[in-house]
């Protein structure tokens, strides 16, 4: 993910396969948090930003039309993320995985699955749970149970029995062992040995979901002639589940006041103010109140919604190109004719250098408006500019832990955390103090009388 262009690639693929959410193995994207890139939003979990290598990472593609849907995204691990979708009388858990290689020891292994199980946790039996990613492991083929088909591909290894363990102990199947296909259709890996006249091929990627959502589920399949950089295939699940249709509030005018700045836009919106303040005619009738507020409102709010409205905010232009894409399409278009692998070898490397192009033209754009910034003395756009190109403004992502450290994802058991904590926070033990009365002295007459004698006196 890490490699210019390989986001927009992986776009196009979602594009063209028709495909709403993606889950990514080996992101490689250090930290975590939300990235915006043309219309599909990436939640990532990756390695600390203090960390020197970008190693592991996982993350998952939305694409615009569901979005809005999402409504937690949980980085657990830099293995492990979940994002929960609302759907109508449930929630969609998505939980992306990446499980170590096969030269790591049992140990990590065992710590990925307490990841795993930890997200697992957060959700309800009631819920769509989905958990998809590269596992790194083997079920093989012709042994159909109720955590799987019979449709696997290969033999069985280790780490296959400690996949299907897991599936037992929640429930769970292997989607994508389901269906009879094609072998071509069924491995995800290549290996960098294969050969013609070698083939190493497996299936080690894998969606599951929970047993009782099994029909849902119309197919799964991998897509070996999608183009994405890795030695990995897309695979696909094809899972009919309807979404919660969200009401979209409407949405308030916003006014800017820094166009109050321009006088003559200043003196147009106080002329209109004072000519409707003029025209308003009150009503003094106490049942009038509501209808005498309307009327003030209106007077008001109508020239501001007129002459200061704020304009929408233009979306930051991407550096990415439409030449660049269209060699992408090519790409594809090309190995979907089984071209020759050297124009695909000459294709990929055109395509890595107008990438490298076009980020370098884009970034000297960015510095020159930059220094524009400054020579204005527009200081606040001019370092709003600076985080934006240096990345550190960044969209980060939250959740709420209770005293013993476990995520809170429930709405109204987060409310409740957070009025205990405000009880907490504002409780007063203080012991009561007892009513003290006040000393008095002499009164006030006699106390004047008292300041004129000794007046006479001296």
């Amino acid at each position: 993910m890490i490699e210019l262009g390989k986001s927009h690639s992986i776009i196009q693929q979602m594009e063209r396969l028709g495909v709403k959410i993606l889950g990514i193995s080996e992101s490689h994207w250090k930290g975590s948090g939300k990235k915006l890139i043309p219309d599909t939003t990436f939640y990532y979990s990756g390695s600390p930003e203090s960390d020197g290598v970008n190693y592991h990472g996982v993350a998952i593609a939305v694409d615009k039309t569901i979005n809005n849907n999402v409504k937690h995204f949980l980085p657990l691990s830099n293995r492990v993320c979940l994002l929960q979708l609302n759907a109508q009388g449930r929630h969609i858990n998505i939980i992306q995985a990446y499980a170590p290689t096969m030269d790591k020891d049992d140990e990590e292994v065992e710590e990925f699955y307490r990841d795993i199980a930890a997200a697992m946790r957060l959700t309800k039996s009631i819920d769509v749970t989905i958990v998809l990613g590269d596992f790194n492991a083997k079920v093989g083929e012709g042994s159909q149970t109720e955590v799987m088909g019979c449709f696997g591909l290969g033999e069985r290894n280790e780490r296959g029995d400690r996949l299907l363990l897991f599936c037992q102990e929640n429930k769970m199947i292997l989607t994508n062992t389901l269906y009879k296909q094609p072998k071509r259709r069924l491995y995800t890996w290549i290996s960098p040995q294969d050969k013609p006249e070698r083939i190493i091929r497996n299936q080690i990627d894998y969606i599951m979901i929970n047993q009782r959502y099994r029909n849902t589920v119309k197919s799964a399949k991998t897509y070996p002639g999608a183009y994405i950089g890795s030695d990995h295939s897309i695979l696909i699940a094809d899972v009919q589940i309807k979404l919660k249709k969200l009401v979209q509030p409407k949405s308030r005018t916003q006014i800017d006041v820094r166009k109050l700045q321009d006088l003559s836009v200043k003196g147009t919106v106080f002329q209109e103010l004072n000519e409707n303040l003029d025209t308003i005619s009150m009503q003094h009738d106490a049942g009038q109140v509501e209808e005498n507020w309307l009327t003030i409102k209106s007077a008001l709010l109508g020239p501001c919604n007129k002459h200061l409205k704020r304009t929408k905010a233009k979306r930051e232009k991407d550096w990415m190109t439409e030449q660049i894409l269209r060699l992408m399409e090519v790409r594809q278009e090309l190995r979907d004719r089984n071209a020759d692998k050297t124009k695909l070898k000459e294709l990929n490397n055109k395509i890595r250098y107008e990438c490298r192009q076009a980020k370098e033209q884009w970034l000297k754009e960015k510095c020159e408006e930059i220094e524009h910034l400054q020579t204005l003395h527009d200081a606040h756009n001019m370092h709003k500019k600076i985080r934006e190109l240096t990345g550190s403004k960044k969209q980060t992502t939250h959740y709420l832990l209770n005293e013993c450290g476990d995520i809170i994802v429930e709405t109204d058991k987060q409310v409740k955390l957070w009025e205990k904590y405000i009880e907490q926070l504002f409780d007063d033990d203080r012991v009561n103090v007892e009513d003290i009365e006040t000393p008095t002295g002499p009164e006030i007459p006699r106390l004047k009388s008292a300041l004129k004698r000794l007046g006479q006196r001296l």
